[in-house]
């Protein structure tokens, strides 16, 4: 008879090989309750330890954390990926190598980096180098994706749903009577986030029977403030100036908000905004308040560490990618349409 292993418990109980795995081990931040359904369903299908591979572990000691941002503001919000994963990592018993992809590091450079440290997985926080990350795999070494959607097709992958956030966001100031919304966005290196929150926002109008006037679209290049300008001027000159924007993040929402203050409009008086984030550190006394979309960096952070127990105990194949949801939070930036 075959003998039972983790995927049974797994399948009885609901929840992941990896979430059994640290259960019966007595790892990880699993709750008293599915602790103990994990550990009464192996005792009734006759589950043993014995069963389990005979190693102690995987065999590598060093975990390599790779960070890398496409803008300088946007280190604030990778930083807590970092330190989160680095926390986990030393709790587990394992030895984290943090790396800052720098435009100067080569690819090479960064391959032989990784293998000389002898690192046994790597969690990429937004880099994504798909020949970089395919010689790796092949090397054995498994790649766990943290928030870059643009390859999730080909790597194992933990998202935030950026179409569900500005799908509820848009909802968010439609129920607050907005009917004339404008949108705006700017380039990134990886297009997939911005693609996928125009998405979002389009779709939310649709489902209310609503559209967006073409020049309601801000397309923005951060190098090029001048040009933002003129077109945050020319959407608000407009007869039918809008009354809510939902912008790409919190950082390019101060930007309009200062460009908005230099014509002598204000947040949220003369115009709601909602935007993902938080990009923005809102301890801090001097920025301003956006109400935002936020996105869930400790769950995501939880279920990327998960994702690679899923890999290393199932030897599963089969890319996976989870996804969060975000949450709105008020800030006072958002109000109910004029009249």
């Amino acid at each position: 008879m075959r003998q039972p292993t983790l995927n049974d418990i797994a399948d009885l109980c609901g929840v992941t090989a990896a979430t059994v795995s640290m259960a019966l081990s007595g790892k990880g931040s699993i709750s008293a309750e599915t602790v103990a359904r994990i550990n009464r369903t192996a005792n009734e299908i006759g589950y043993t330890r014995r069963e389990q591979r005979r190693d102690k572990g995987p065999a590598f000691k060093y975990v390599c954390i790779l960070q890398w941002e496409d803008a300088p503001f946007l280190w604030h919000f990778s930083q807590p990926f970092v330190l989160q994963l680095e926390k986990i990592l030393v709790e587990e018993g394992f030895r984290p190598i943090i790396i800052h992809k720098l435009p100067e590091l080569s690819d090479i450079a960064l391959y032989n980096e990784i293998k000389t440290a002898g690192a046994g997985a790597v969690f990429s926080v937004h880099y994504v180098n798909p020949e970089l990350f395919e010689r790796l795999e092949e090397d054995g070494i498994p790649i766990i994706i943290l928030n870059n959607n643009n390859f999730q097709n080909r790597f194992w992958s933990v998202l935030t749903d950026d179409t569900q956030g500005a799908s509820e966001g848009t909802d968010i100031l439609i129920g607050l009577g907005h009917t004339r919304i404008a949108f705006a966005d700017y380039k990134r290196h990886y297009m997939g986030v911005v693609k996928d929150r125009f998405y979002g926002f389009t779709r939310a109008l649709e489902q209310r029977g609503l559209e967006m006037p073409r020049d309601y679209h801000i397309f923005g290049d951060l190098d090029d403030t001048d040009r933002l300008k003129e077109d945050v001027h020319r959407l608000f000159d407009r007869k039918q100036a809008p009354t809510a924007m939902f912008i790409h993040d919190d950082y390019f929402a101060a930007i309009i908000h200062g460009i908005l203050l230099q014509m002598g409009l204000t947040i949220p008086r003369d115009v709601s905004v909602i935007c993902p984030g938080d990009v923005l550190d809102y301890t801090e006394p001097f920025f301003p308040r956006f109400s935002t979309m936020q996105i869930d960096r400790q769950l995501m952070i939880r279920m990327a560490w998960e994702l690679l127990l899923d890999r290393l105990v199932t030897k599963s194949g089969k890319i996976k990618v989870l996804k969060t949801k975000m949450h709105y939070i008020d800030r006072g930036s958002c109000i109910p349409a004029p009249g």
